[in-house]
């Protein structure tokens, strides 16, 4: 059995201002953001319980294992906690998952979507180090008594040594609106971390979101250069990460931001 009481909102970040916060609880009642059994059923593990889905490379990453500071834009389209059951297998060559939850909303034993989501996703490790894989996610959600369909699936690969690791992600995600009609929008990133010694890191990863294709004003970039310092492996740390985020053109605004942090796990 395993608990959290973390969690991760929009704002992908290992900062803990922006991962403790926002989430709806109830003041009157204990509440438990991750619970979870898992089964070791040989060949086949089976989780049981509330937790986060492995929707693509960051999803479910403790923000202890990030590569920078802050998570992906694209993991904006992540799904939230689920409550579920999922079937994993895994050898030296495949790694898979199988997932069905009771999809968006609170997810808690009152929601009264009766509608489920279901998760694939599929990794191959053919050569030491190269994983190539991908993951797809349907749901219908209900709102206001109407069920509207959303889409979404992934494709990833990489690569990693002793000298680099070059990560890459695509997204996709299809979903109707209120009004029945169908919004389109896909994400993608490139990222390198070169280790220069057994202690410092250099990283940069370029990002690309398009919120929704058929409207404009929907386009973000963010350039990301980074500087971990290893004090004692990944459980002690000291991060820099300069963002160069995009400016649109209607409101050139001066986004760009410089962050900076100590992470000790005990």
């Amino acid at each position: 059995f395993q608990a959290e009481d973390g969690i991760r909102d929009l704002v992908r970040s290992r900062g803990l201002g922006d991962v403790y916060k926002r989430q709806e609880l109830n003041s009157d009642a204990i509440n438990i953001l991750d619970a979870k059994g898992i089964y070791k059923l040989k060949p086949i593990d089976v989780t049981i319980g509330r937790f986060l889905a492995p929707y693509d490379y960051y999803t479910p990453q403790s923000f202890t294992k990030l590569d920078m500071i802050e998570y992906p834009i694209l993991d904006n389209f992540s799904p939230f906690r689920q409550v579920g059951i999922m079937f994993s297998y895994k050898n030296d060559l495949l790694s898979s998952h199988l997932m069905i939850s009771n999809g968006s909303g609170k997810n808690t034993y009152n929601d009264t979507d009766k509608e489920r989501a279901y998760l694939l996703r599929l990794d191959l490790t053919p050569l030491k180090g190269f994983t190539v894989g991908g993951s797809c996610w349907y749901e219908q959600f209900g709102t206001d008594g109407f069920y509207r369909d959303a889409n979404k699936a992934n494709f990833m690969f990489n690569y990693r040594n002793k000298y680099f690791f070059f990560n890459n992600q695509a997204s996709y995600i299809a979903e109707e609106d209120a009004a029945d009609a169908n919004i389109y929008s896909y994400a993608y990133f490139t990222h390198l971390t070169y280790f220069l010694n057994e202690k410092i890191e250099l990283l940069s990863r370029y990002e690309f979101m398009n919120v929704n294709t058929q409207v404009t004003g929907g386009i973000q970039t963010r350039f990301t250069f980074g500087v971990n310092y290893n004090i004692q492996g990944p459980k002690a740390q000291i991060a820099f990460n300069y963002q160069i985020n995009g400016e649109s053109e209607e409101a050139k605004v001066d986004n760009d931001k410089a962050i900076l942090l100590f992470m000790f796990i005990l």
